[in-house]
């Protein structure tokens, strides 16, 4: 597979997954290479592994994101009294 067949594969899962997100009115958070800003590359231990500051960065936008969601009423955070299931 070249490079344009990976983009466009990369284009038609990302599409199926915002539609199935949308279908079962699941938010979806999409992240791109952009949220490192200038330290991409300082942001990967490997092309597929986030360094340390690559986790850092991530864990910050995640953390917002989810607290926006929460805040807007999108999504609700499980009760801590929930009865746990018998696998944990």
């Amino acid at each position: 597979m070249n490079c344009r067949q990976t983009e466009g594969a990369d284009a038609a899962f990302h599409e199926a997954l915002a539609s199935l997100a949308a279908r079962l009115q699941i938010p979806l958070l999409q992240y791109d290479a952009s949220i490192f800003g200038d330290d991409v590359d300082g942001s990967f231990a490997d092309l597929a592994h986030l360094s340390r500051a690559g986790a850092t960065v991530l864990t910050a936008q995640l953390t917002s994101d989810l607290s926006k969601l929460i805040e807007r009423g999108e999504i609700t955070v499980p009760s801590t009294n929930a009865p746990r299931s018998a696998s944990n």
